[in-house]
């Protein structure tokens, strides 16, 4: 399966199955794909992951979460 989200659109995504799943991402231009090394820090933390680092992290790449 594969995804084509534009720039700048609003998308989500979720794994409706009953087993685990996997996602590899492509993004270009290159640069957000250091995005994900960054929060998999602070998920890796002990405790509660720090969200307020993970969102200005985010938004250092352009990310914005909206509820």
């Amino acid at each position: 399966m594969a995804a084509f989200v534009p720039r700048c659109e609003l998308h989500t995504f979720k794994n409706v199955g009953e087993q685990n799943s996997r996602m590899l991402p492509f993004t270009a231009p290159a640069g957000f794909d250091v995005f994900f090394p960054r929060c998999a820090e602070e998920f890796a933390k002990q405790g509660d992951p720090d969200m307020t680092r993970v969102f200005e992290i985010a938004a250092e790449h352009g990310i914005h979460f909206v509820r």
